[in-house]
């Protein structure tokens, strides 16, 4: 599986925890890959899937945030997606009025 981040693709892969130090995932930016531990539920690796999609594009834009604000941020998206995903299939034609 695949994710475009500002251009670039990175490379989603799951794998066991001790592959990454029991985190649940993490952000290679020189490799364009992101590894989310396999060994969580479905809910946790998509929320982990957003928090290193975050990170990639701090870094990308070079934005300087810190942990706390990623975590926050990936939380609020994720609630966002998961709360809301009929904005996302919504078919986005010109109301006629």
């Amino acid at each position: 599986m695949k994710v475009k981040i500002l251009g670039l693709n990175y490379n989603i892969k799951l794998v066991k925890s001790v592959n990454i130090d029991g985190f649940y995932g993490e952000v290679k930016h020189k490799e364009e890959l992101i590894r989310l531990n396999n060994e969580h539920t479905p809910h946790r690796m998509q929320e982990c899937l957003i928090h290193e999609i975050n990170h990639a594009i701090d870094a990308e834009l070079q934005l300087k945030l810190s942990e706390n604000t990623i975590h926050r941020l990936s939380n609020v998206w994720y609630q966002i997606i998961v709360d809301n995903p009929h904005i996302f299939e919504y078919k986005w034609n010109k109301v006629k009025e």
